[in-house]
């Protein structure tokens, strides 16, 4: 490890020693947490959850921030996330900015940690919540910082607020599904087909608020529940048609718990230069970069690596296939074996980005199938399952589905 690496972790695992935020295991560890020290904003908040909805998740936030200790506590669900985002945000190295504004700071955890780290920069925090900003201010105080302010503030006023290109960074965590109400999820056999051809269904007018508020050479970082490829690429269509290009090069992924529950989100890096790719280009490059695409026999590739693999092989034919809709009527799934002159390919793929291609020998039929049949198992007893042996069979079966 190198000494820029190692002192970059010791300055993370500072930081959340000062916060004491350790992250819970489980939903019941989690649960117990609360209920031992809060017993009755742990029973209050427990309710607010069960009912929130998009028009009330407010109340939630009000109760989980009604005091800074159990603001805290309740992080602990996201302390693994916290710290996992931390970790990456620290290793990006980036220069000390000038400014920085966090949207939708809540708690103030991540924004005291951009403080922490540039003790030269102005930082601050905005959030509609008053509570929010109130547990914010009382950890930067708490932490002792003096390069920090918080102030409670609506989305849509920040263009009102603050000058035109004003900060060097403008950072949102898990905030923007909230501002915008949803982020659709695509449903879709080919990544390609979403980006090229379907309508973006989201407004270009919250990455624009973005984009006014970031200096000419400020960057943008956003994390948020992408579900799929797909997703992915329509944020990068949706900051493209803002005037802002996605950093292919530095955005990553995350991978994080929550309350023992593995995850993984995108970390995502925007500005205002021109990008080197095209957005198909970078999702392949994001999805494929840490991967050797070369065919072998007894290979696997998973996700769009597994698509762009499969595409890339022009000659192939396919020689038997299963269709499954799932017991949610709207998730379906497709697992086909196609033969080359090489290989036989054993490739399943869903319409919510399930993607999984298998390399298996041309002269074992047998075990071809019993692969095939192996990825199927675990969706059978759950699924309607028909069989088809051509293209034309698999576009009927689906055309009378919808």
């Amino acid at each position: 490890m190198s000494k820029v690496k190692e002192k970059n972790l010791q300055l993370v695992n500072d930081y959340f020693d000062k916060l004491s935020l350790e992250p819970s295991l489980s939903e019941e560890e989690f649960k117990g947490l609360l209920e031992k020290d809060f017993w009755q904003l742990s029973n209050d908040f427990q309710l607010a959850r069960e009912k929130v909805t998009v028009e009330n998740q407010e109340e939630v936030y009000e109760i989980k921030n009604s005091n800074l200790d159990f603001s805290l506590a309740v992080a602990k669900s996201l302390a693994d996330f916290y710290k996992q985002y931390c970790n990456w945000f620290i290793s990006i190295n980036r220069q000390s900015p000038s400014r920085i504004l966090d949207i939708g700071c809540d708690n103030g955890v991540l924004t005291c940690f951009y403080a922490y780290i540039y003790p030269e920069a102005e930082v601050i925090g905005v959030d509609k919540s008053e509570a929010g900003i109130q547990c914010a201010k009382q950890l930067a105080m708490k932490l002792g910082l003096t390069n920090i302010d918080f102030q409670q503030a609506d989305f849509h006023k920040l263009n009102e607020i603050f000058p035109f290109e004003y900060f060097d960074f403008v950072i949102s965590v898990r905030t923007l599904h909230e501002v915008m109400r949803s982020i659709p999820v695509p449903i879709y056999w080919s990544y390609e087909d979403v980006l090229n051809n379907r309508p973006l269904h989201m407004d270009t007018y919250y990455m624009k608020v973005i984009e006014r508020l970031i200096t000419k050479d400020g960057e943008y970082f956003s994390t948020e529940r992408l579900e799929n490829p797909a997703a992915v690429g329509q944020w990068a269509k949706l900051l493209k048609d803002a005037d802002l290009q996605l950093d292919w090069s530095t955005t990553n992924f995350i991978n994080f718990h929550e309350n023992g529950k593995p995850n993984k989100m995108p970390v995502i890096v925007a500005n205002k230069k021109e990008s080197k790719f095209s957005i198909i280009d970078g999702l392949k490059y994001l999805y494929t970069r840490d991967q050797n695409l070369m065919l072998k026999e007894h290979t696997s590739f998973k996700s769009v690596a597994a698509e762009v693999v499969f595409n890339d092989i022009s000659s192939k034919n396919i020689e038997i296939g299963y269709f499954l809709t799932l017991n949610h009527e709207w998730y379906k799934m497709r697992f086909e074996i196609w033969k080359t002159e090489e290989y036989f390919l054993i490739y399943g793929s869903g319409n919510m980005g399930y993607r999984q291609l298998e390399i298996m020998p041309v002269d074992d039929y047998v075990k071809a199938k019993n692969k095939l049949e192996k990825l199927i198992e675990r969706y059978k007893t759950q699924s309607e399952v028909e069989r088809y042996s051509n293209i034309k069979e698999r576009d009927l079966i689906e055309k009378n589905l919808i």
